[in-house]
């Protein structure tokens, strides 16, 4: 489950912005990263919070669906192919830059590609991993 500390942080972190979660996970993982990103993402819907959901990585895919399916009013932009460049398409795709970024992930180049290019993309935006 995700720590108090994080969903409390995670929590504050967000008061009227939108919440990005990168689900970028092999299905191998996900009963590793699943309860605490469920827990996570069951907060935010509770508290109205404006999520978004997003993969760099095909085969998680099928869970980006299904936690957007599960999420009233959440936007899906599926599927995003091009590895670090692609986070770059985020900027298009966003109006406002989110306040949060949730990477769900157990490869650490896929973590770093969304930290280093988020730096970038939106710099103000916090990153939390599970």
């Amino acid at each position: 489950m995700a720590s108090n500390a994080f969903t409390a942080f995670a929590a504050s972190a967000v008061n009227d912005g939108s919440v990005t979660i990168a689900v970028d996970m092999d299905p191998a993982y996900e009963q590793e990263i699943l309860p605490a990103a469920n827990q996570l993402i069951k907060q935010f819907s509770e508290q109205g919070t404006k999520l978004q959901f997003v993969t760099l990585n095909p085969a998680a895919l099928s869970v980006t669906n299904q936690f957007a399916e599960k999420t009233p009013d959440a936007v899906n932009l599926g599927y995003i192919p091009g590895n670090a460049a692609a986070i770059s398409l985020l900027k298009a795709a966003n109006k406002q830059q989110p306040v949060l970024m949730v990477i769900l992930s157990a490869n650490f180049i896929t973590v770093q590609y969304w930290i280093e290019q988020m730096a970038v993309v939106f710099p103000e935006t916090r990153i939390g991993v599970i």
